[in-house]
């Protein structure tokens, strides 16, 4: 699927990565949360954006997963740990791992 529209993306996807530059997270959280459903696993790379801020930026009870990477993933030698919103279901976890 070749596409320039978010919400065709969110449409046709089980897991939306949400991987965007924190200035355009209010922005891309608006044009996906029409979209988006409670079957649907948000995983959040956005820096900084805490789960609570993208929870009341989506649908209530939207599924979301928060990954924070350090910087040596750049070239391979990092880790990156991750929480999980309180709509999150058994499983979601270990889907990310």
């Amino acid at each position: 699927l070749t596409t320039h529209d978010n919400s065709e993306v969110v449409h046709n996807s089980d897991v939306v990565f949400f991987a965007v530059k924190p200035p355009h997270v209010g922005k891309v959280a608006a044009e996906i949360a029409p979209s988006l459903t409670r079957e649907q696993l948000v995983v959040s790379i956005a820096l900084g954006i805490t789960i609570r801020n993208i929870e009341t930026l989506l649908p209530p009870k939207s599924r979301v997963i928060r990954v924070m990477p350090n910087t040596p993933v750049v070239v391979r030698a990092g880790a990156s740990a991750f929480a999980v919103g309180s709509a999150c279901r058994d499983g979601d976890a270990d889907l990310v791992k």
